[in-house]
C-alpha cells in the first residue's frame, strides 16, 4: 500500500525498482505515524494513506505483497 509518485511510474521501472525508489532514494518524504484502528473513523483520511500496521515483531520491518512475504531492512539517508 506504498504510495509512489505518480511521475515515476512514467519510468517504465519494475514494481521492485519503484518500491525501492519509494522507500530508500531521493529527497521527497512524507510523515509516517501510527493511529488506534478504532479511532481511525474520527480521523479525516482523505489525506493519508494507510500503509501497514504496527505487530508484535519489534525492530523488524516486514512487506507483504501478493501474499509474499521478505524482511526490509532500512536503507538511505539515516537522520540519527
Amino acid at each position: 500500500k506504498i504510495p509512489v509518485e505518480k511521475k515515476l511510474k512514467g519510468l517504465k521501472l519494475s514494481a521492485d525498482d519503484l518500491l525501492a525508489l519509494a522507500m530508500n532514494g531521493g529527497e521527497d518524504y512524507v510523515l509516517l505515524f501510527t493511529a488506534d484502528k478504532k479511532k481511525i473513523s474520527t480521523l479525516n483520511l482523505s489525506s493519508f494513506f494507510e500503509i501497514g500496521e504496527v505487530t508484535a515483531n519489534v525492530g523488524v520491518i516486514e512487506l507483504i505483497s501478493d501474499g509474499q512475504q521478505r524482511i526490509l531492512e532500512p536503507k538511505g539517508y539515516r537522520h540519527f
